[in-house]
């Protein structure tokens, strides 16, 4: 049973942490996210799918097989994850596969945009860290 998961950043309550390249948000002086061109790729409701994430890595977990994980992930300009990169792998196959194929189905962005403002492919990076405690 996966006790703690960390996709590297954004804190969350109980089990997780999520994360990836954010943009600030929020903040008197950063403009709303669609006034910021260019940007990179930006997670959307990061805190819902990386549960999912979660329940995903379940039965990698049950089988006592952990470690951190480095993808690189591709998003379609319309904000789709179309392909997912191990970049550093966990030395657990079974856990690097885990981590991609959950990953391609729950993750969700907000394309890129070019110096126009217009959605382009681009990609987003992160570390997927399961352990026992």
């Amino acid at each position: 049973m996966i006790a703690k998961v960390v996709l590297a950043g954004l804190a969350l309550s109980g089990v997780l942490q999520g994360s990836g390249p954010m943009v600030g948000r929020g903040s008197v002086e950063e403009p709303p996210l669609s006034e910021v061109r260019p940007r990179g790729v930006v997670p959307m409701k990061q805190s819902e799918w990386a549960q999912a994430i979660l329940a995903s890595l379940e039965p990698v977990s049950c089988s006592g097989v952990f470690g951190q994980v480095g993808v690189t992930v591709t998003v379609s300009r319309a904000g789709r994850a179309e392909d997912c990169v191990v970049t550093a792998s966990s030395g657990y196959p079974v856990l690097d596969d885990a981590v991609c194929r959950a990953v391609l189905r729950h993750a969700r962005f907000m394309p890129a945009l070019d110096e126009n403002g217009t959605p382009v492919a681009g990609t987003w990076r992160t570390k997927v860290t399961t352990s026992p405690d």
